[in-house]
């Protein structure tokens, strides 16, 4: 795959010009305007220059800016057909290439977080942006699907995945927000801010020279632009968050086309285990 989906297709429409190896990408017009799109995209637009402006991050790539503007936002970026998505690579029939390419994609970013500026920030803002991002927005967007009526009646049941106990997805955010009032830290640095596998291209298989610096083929699209209230800086181990957050099952599920969800043998929520030591299955197809 290696379509205009992976420039940030959601919120916005893109128009891709093969003749001159461009993406334009501006935001969708919808009734009552689309502002918060708008935002998002100027933001985006500013972190490439941000990004741009730097020399010395040669091993964290982006595509070049062709052109620009805040009013209304569009954006126009190189585009590479010789490229494709991690995604489609990973994770490589050899653990030890698996283990390299996560080397090689730390490398580049932390070359970001090492050439940025700094931004100083209080303990109280520091806090109350990681709470922002780590817990409330997961919070947020929990609460505003409605699980039992729009995508399984029973949901409150479901106690066990394949054999194992699990706890709500709240119970989960809270033991993250108690954790992450510990990490100690004071400052902010740019930061891509969705670095997961889809936002990675390589070159395809037949375009890829690896006598050439491995670095130096990975080229990251589609970033955030900003933290909780901070445009383009954030708490670098997001970015690290966010590669371990694909590569541990996120850009492949966010690729699938699910049609049905089908759970079995749901245990009633006063049992410990199923009643019949079976296993509730997950079946999704």
């Amino acid at each position: 795959m290696n379509s205009t989906q992976n420039y940030g297709f959601m919120y916005n429409e893109f128009i891709l010009d093969t003749s001159q190896n461009v993406v334009i990408k501006r935001t969708r017009k919808i009734p009552n305007g689309n502002h918060e799109a708008e935002k998002k995209l100027k933001k985006e637009i500013q972190f490439y220059k941000y990004v741009h402006s730097i020399p010395r991050l040669h091993r964290f790539k982006m595509p070049a800016i062709i052109h620009s503007q805040n009013h209304p936002p569009e954006l126009h970026i190189e585009y590479f057909p010789g490229h494709e998505p991690l995604t489609e690579r990973f994770p490589y029939d050899s653990p030890t290439e698996s283990r390299i390419i996560i080397r090689e994609i730390l490398d580049c970013i932390h070359q970001l977080h090492e050439n940025s500026p700094r931004v100083q920030v209080t303990w109280e803002e520091y806090r109350t942006s990681l709470r922002q991002e780590c817990y409330d927005k997961v919070v947020e967007r929990y609460l505003s699907i409605h699980w039992k009526d729009d995508i399984y009646p029973e949901f409150e049941r479901l106690k066990y995945v394949n054999g194992i106990k699990v706890k709500s997805l709240l119970e989960y955010a809270d033991i993250i927000r108690k954790r992450i009032e510990y990490i100690p830290n004071r400052y902010f640095t740019f930061i891509h801010g969705d670095t997961h596998l889809g936002n990675i291209l390589v070159p395809k298989r037949e375009h890829e020279d690896i006598s050439k610096n491995r670095t130096d083929r990975y080229i990251f699209i589609d970033p955030r632009g900003y933290y909780a209230s901070y445009d383009g800086y954030g708490e670098r181990r997001y970015d690290y968050a966010k590669l371990l957050f694909g590569i541990s099952g996120y850009s492949k599920f966010d690729l699938m086309k699910i049609d049905t969800c089908d759970i079995t043998e749901v245990t009633d929520a006063d049992n410990t285990q199923p009643a019949d030591n079976t296993q509730p299955a997950l079946n999704i197809n």
